[in-house]
């Protein structure tokens, strides 16, 4: 891969370069104050009025271990209006990516790149079809979202950027208010995070605990290990075992006063991303013949959590 693919546009103030953000979330709001910041035009796609009334009106207020604010502008979804992006951003669950998408499909819409941010790998058959470069990404900061307008850092990391589609040679668009390293290989960078994934978000679900306490329990930590040991051998990752156990304990850490996204999910009932976290993996084990009793487990508690 040459160089340029993955230079950085640096940008200043005044510079044109449009950032739209789909998904207003803990993630979505860091990232859009974070290219703001930056000096870029940022947009924030929610899926409230309520919300994109008040981006409007107040920005985005970044506390915790990063403080600063944001002005952005705000619209919803459905109101997209037809604009073009240097980079458009897609921070919204799994298994919401062809809805958000599907009001960006039916307007005139011009993006000349596309980042990605989900767990697990169920949606990268959905991203293939769109036009421009796309990227995607695995974020290992540790941010809670406030209100509607605000969010915390909890823990300082990384966000992981490779290219999964790309149809030009043009330089990334990045910000170097935020720590991004970049992979040359979407498949491993994703397996990596969704290891991650399967690690810590169901045990903290159903355990009803924080990310910290499974490290600190040794039960806790010894089915964390359990459910490790059974990923990597379905991804066929058992050569890089220990990169990967002590990628896994630094996110548990530098996230530990943090409430997993499955978890709060889990908690008011929302829809969960067991399909894109546990459903792959055990298509995979199932594909490549192999047993996975314990993921296979936990997946089915957290899909019939509300049966009796």
């Amino acid at each position: 891969m040459s160089t340029r693919i993955f230079g950085t546009i640096r940008m200043k103030r005044g510079e044109e370069v449009r950032v739209g953000v789909i998904g207003a979330g803990a993630i979505g709001l860091l990232l859009a104050s974070a290219y703001e910041q930056e000096g870029a035009d940022v947009m924030v796609f929610t899926r409230r009025p309520a919300q994109a009334c008040r981006l409007n009106k107040e920005g985005i207020r970044v506390d915790g271990l990063l403080s600063y604010t944001a002005e952005v502008k705000a619209n919803t979804t459905n109101e997209a209006i037809p604009m073009s992006f240097d980079l458009l951003i897609v921070a919204v669950k799994s298994y919401d990516v062809a809805t958000a998408l599907q009001s960006f499909f039916q307007k005139n819409m011009a993006v000349r790149q596309w980042l990605f941010i989900q767990n697990g790998m169920s949606h990268l058959d959905i991203i293939s079809s769109l036009q421009g470069d796309i990227y995607v990404a695995g974020v290992e900061y540790g941010v809670k979202k406030s209100t509607d307008t605000c969010v915390e850092v909890t823990g300082l990391g990384r966000i992981r950027v490779a290219p999964f589609r790309l149809f030009t040679t043009e330089s990334f668009v990045e910000t170097s208010f935020l720590q991004i390293e970049r992979a040359c290989h979407y498949k491993e960078m994703l397996e990596d995070k969704l290891i991650v994934n399967v690690c810590i978000n169901p045990l903290t679900a159903l355990l009803g605990v924080k990310n910290g306490a499974l490290l600190t329990e040794p039960s806790y930590k010894q089915a964390m290990r359990t459910i490790f040991r059974e990923a990597i051998s379905v991804l066929n990752r058992d050569a890089d075992w220990l990169m990967l156990w002590r990628r896994v304990v630094s996110v548990c850490q530098k996230t530990s006063d943090n409430t997993s996204s499955m978890r709060a999910d889990y908690e008011v009932g929302r829809r969960l991303e067991t399909e894109a976290i546990m459903g792959y993996l055990l298509k995979e084990a199932d594909r490549k013949k192999k047993a996975a009793p314990c993921i296979a487990f936990l997946s089915h508690l957290l899909v019939n959590r509300n049966d009796h």
